[in-house]
C-alpha cells in the first residue's frame, strides 16, 4: 500500500531546505535593482585599457619586488651539476687535444691546461659573484654604460690591437690580454633585455623593435667587421635577433625577416665567391671543395674530416688522437670537436650534444620562472647564444657551413670567451634563486 504523504510535514522539510540555500538560489524571480553609482565605482577597463593598467600592475609589483629584501631559492641544482660537468669535461679534453702542440709551443706539455684552469677558476669565481652576491635586476640601470664601455673597447681593438692569425681582435691592458668581443655579446643581450622590457606595449610595432635592434646590433657589429669577426658579428645578429622574437614582434613581421635571412643565404652559397673580401670568397671556395684545396685553405677543413672519419663509434681512446700531433690547426682550440670524435667517437660527441640540450632545456625552465621579464628574455638570450654557438661549431668541423672561428662553450680553449661565459651562468643562477613560485609566476 502507498505511504501517504503529509502535507504540513512536507511544505516544513521544504522550508528547511529553502533556509539552507544561497540567498540567489531562493528566488527565482526578478533580480532587485542595481544602484547606478556603486557599479559604476566598480567599472572595470576593457580593450586597450585594460591591457595598459594590467601592465602597470606588473610594473609596480616589480619595482616593488626589485627594492624590498628578496626571499633567496636555493639554485637550480640540475642546470648548476650540468655547467659542471661541462666544464670538467672541456678541462679534460683541452689537456688532450692540446699538449702536443703545448709542447711544440712552450715545451710542456700542461701549458695551455694550466692557464685554461686559471681562467676556469677565475671564472667561477665570477659565477659566484654574480649567482650569489649581485641581484641581477640591479645591473639593469648598468645595461647602458656596460654596452658604451664595450662599444669603446671594440673601437680601442681597430687601433691597438694585437694581431694573432690575421685578424685583430685582442687589446692588451698591461699584462692583461683579453677579446672585448667576448663581453660584446653580454652587453648586447643585456640591451636587448632591457629595451623589449622597457617597450612591451610597442614590440610589435615594427618600427619600435627595429629600432631598438638597431641601438644593440649595428655599431657593435660595425665594429667587428673592421676587426675581422664576421662569426661573432652572426652570432650577435642571430641572438638579438632571436630575443627580439621573443620579446613580442610577434609573427607578422618575423617570419618575412626570416625569409630575407633565408634569401641572403642562398645568395651566399651561390655566389660566395663574388664577395670582394679576399678571406672570405676563399674560404668559401675552400667550402665547396675541401679536398682541392687540402693543401691550402681547405687542409684545416680535411684534416678535421679525417679525425671525425677516424674516430669511428667509439672513438680510438682519450689522448689516442693522431690529428693533434700537429696535423690539425687549432686542435685545442675551434676544432677541439673534431679531437673529441677521433678520441671518443660518435658517442662522445652525441653525449656532449646531449649535456648542450639538457642544459638549455633547463635554462628555459628557469626563465619560464623568472620573477620579471628581465630576467626572463636575460636567461633566454643567454641560453639562445649558448645553443647557437654549439650549431655553428658542430656545423664548421663537419663542413656543413665554411669555417667561421666559433668556439665551442666550455671545451675550447680561450680566457676571456671562458670567463665570460661563466659571468653569464652566474646571471642564470642568480635569476634561478629569485625564481616566483608558480603560482605567482607572471605571463611573459
Amino acid at each position: 500500500m502507498a505511504n501517504k504523504v503529509d502535507p504540513k510535514r512536507h511544505k516544513m522539510q521544504t522550508d528547511r531546505e529553502e533556509s539552507r540555500r544561497p540567498h540567489t538560489q531562493k528566488s527565482m524571480g526578478a533580480e532587485p535593482a542595481r544602484d547606478p553609482k556603486r557599479h559604476a565605482k566598480q567599472k572595470v577597463p576593457s580593450g586597450k585599457n585594460r591591457v595598459v593598467d594590467m601592465d602597470r600592475l606588473i610594473e609596480a609589483k616589480n619595482a616593488d619586488y626589485a627594492t624590498r629584501t628578496v626571499d633567496y631559492n636555493p639554485v637550480d641544482a640540475t642546470f648548476l651539476m650540468l655547467v659542471m660537468i661541462l666544464l670538467l669535461f672541456g678541462l679534460v679534453m683541452v689537456f688532450s687535444a692540446s699538449y702536443a702542440q703545448s709542447l711544440e709551443d712552450n715545451g710542456s706539455a700542461s701549458y695551455y691546461f694550466t692557464h685554461q684552469l686559471g681562467f676556469a677558476v677565475f671564472g667561477l669565481v665570477c659565477m659566484f659573484v654574480f649567482g650569489y652576491l649581485v641581484n641581477y635586476y640591479y645591473l639593469k640601470k648598468w645595461t647602458v654604460l656596460f654596452y658604451v664601455v664595450c662599444l669603446i673597447l671594440l673601437l680601442a681593438v681597430v687601433f691597438f690591437g694585437e694581431e694573432t692569425n690575421n685578424a685583430v681582435r685582442w687589446i692588451r691592458i698591461g699584462s692583461i690580454r683579453f677579446q672585448p668581443s667576448e663581453f660584446a655579446k653580454i652587453a648586447v643581450i643585456f640591451f636587448m633585455a632591457r629595451w623589449c622590457e622597457n617597450h612591451r606595449n610597442r614590440m610589435k610595432n615594427l618600427d619600435t623593435a627595429l629600432l631598438g635592434f638597431a641601438i644593440a646590433v649595428v655599431p657593435v657589429v660595425g665594429l667587428l667587421a673592421l676587426q675581422p669577426h664576421f662569426s661573432c658579428a652572426i652570432l650577435i645578429v642571430a641572438t638579438a635577433f632571436i630575443m627580439l622574437y621573443i620579446g613580442g614582434i610577434g609573427n607578422k613581421w618575423f617570419w618575412p625577416i626570416v625569409g630575407l635571412g633565408g634569401i641572403a643565404v642562398v645568395m651566399f652559397i651561390c655566389f660566395g665567391d663574388q664577395i670582394p673580401v679576399d678571406y672570405i670568397a676563399n674560404r668559401w671556395t675552400a667550402w665547396k671543395n675541401p679536398a682541392m684545396y687540402q693543401q691550402g685553405t681547405g687542409y684545416q677543413t680535411m684534416q678535421s674530416l679525417m679525425a671525425l672519419g677516424s674516430g669511428g663509434l667509439f672513438g680510438v681512446g682519450l689522448g689516442n688522437s693522431r690529428q693533434k700531433q700537429l696535423f690539425l690547426p687549432e686542435s685545442h682550440n675551434d676544432y677541439i670537436l673534431s679531437i673529441v670524435g677521433e678520441e671518443l667517437g660518435l658517442f662522445g660527441i652525441l653525449v656532449i650534444l646531449l649535456l648542450f640540450a639538457l642544459l638549455i632545456w633547463r635554462g628555459v625552465v628557469i626563465a619560464r620562472k623568472a620573477r620579471d621579464r628581465f630576467g626572463f628574455l636575460l636567461v633566454i638570450g643567454i641560453m639562445a647564444k649558448i645553443a647557437l654557438q654549439v650549431l655553428l661549431n658542430l656545423a664548421v668541423v663537419t663542413n656543413a657551413i665554411p669555417v667561421t672561428g666559433m668556439a665551442l662553450p666550455f671545451f675550447s680553449y680561450g680566457g676571456t670567451a671562458l670567463v665570460a661565459q661563466l659571468a653569464e651562468i652566474g646571471v642564470v643562477l642568480n635569476i634561478s634563486r629569485q625564481a616566483r613560485p608558480d603560482e605567482n609566476n607572471i605571463k611573459q
